[in-house]
């Protein structure tokens, strides 16, 4: 997602517009950045697999990984609006935006 020239690693221009990016926009803006992240593979949507090896990630630190994994398997159930198993980027973002809390802090109006 960052590494914009393809090369591998991240030089500081890249680094620069990657944090930028996560640090400003409207909510919807960052729910498309952020897909950008869960989208691994780059197929424009997001799986199951992929959804829990972020989450896994993220919440390492806070819940077990069976925590995170049905954290993962309860979120993707519900933004998988027409429940084939994939996320496009339009039902990640619909779904995240109608979390008012989820929305308040991606605002920064916490």
């Amino acid at each position: 997602v960052f590494d914009r020239d393809g090369n591998g690693s991240l030089d500081f221009k890249e680094f620069l517009i990657a944090t930028h990016q996560s640090a400003t926009g409207s909510p919807e803006q960052k729910l498309r950045w952020q897909f950008r992240l869960y989208d691994k593979d780059g197929s424009g949507s997001v799986a199951l697999l992929e959804m829990i090896e972020i989450l896994v990630m993220i919440y390492q630190n806070e819940f077990s990984r069976e925590q995170s994994v049905l954290k993962a398997e309860q979120m993707f159930a519900q933004l998988d609006e027409d429940g084939n198993g994939d996320l496009t980027e339009d039902e990640f973002v619909v779904g995240c935006m109608q979390d008012q809390e989820l929305v308040k802090n991606l605002s920064g109006n916490e």
